[in-house]
């Protein structure tokens, strides 16, 4: 049929076709292993790792699930990190409180803020700054508690 487009012929039957293949292969190859490298993708459980408290309060699972922890955060290959859980406060927290601290290697470049759920559904957000601090950025009533579902990614 005149002027439809030519398919590649099958590699070896030309030279120039193979060359082109062989770079693509070369640029894909990588990135296929590094997007089939995460364990999620092998079936395998992710690490998570408890937050340890710089306030009174606790910490609670928001999941039913026996593999998460209390609540933590997780790292995952592609430098996002994933946090997860509650902090429940009995005595309840001012605005701008610390109640954590994330290690050198899990923090944002700059300040991230997560908006979740508060007690009652109430809007909150928690934010966690180029340091390392990460806090509530309203005020928690007593016997009240705030979500810590989200992510970001780690450059600090």
């Amino acid at each position: 049929m005149a002027g439809s487009p030519q398919f590649p012929k099958t590699r070896g039957a030309d030279v120039e076709q193979s060359r082109v293949q062989d770079n693509i292969a070369g640029q894909v190859a990588p990135v296929a292993r590094a997007v089939a490298a995460p364990p999620m993708l092998h079936g395998t459980v992710p690490q998570w790792i408890s937050f340890s408290l710089l306030v009174t309060g606790t910490l609670a699972n928001n999941t039913t699930s026996p593999l998460l922890p209390a609540a933590g955060y997780y790292l995952d290959p592609f430098r996002r990190l994933w946090v997860q859980g509650s902090l429940v406060s009995a005595a309840g927290c001012a605005a701008a409180t610390v109640f954590t601290t994330l290690p050198k290697g899990l923090r944002p470049r700059y300040q991230q803020r997560l908006p979740v759920k508060g007690t009652g559904g109430t809007f909150q957000s928690i934010l966690f700054d180029p340091g390392g601090n990460v806090s509530v950025e309203v005020a928690v009533a007593a016997g009240g508690f705030v979500d810590l579902s989200g992510s970001f990614l780690a450059d600090g």
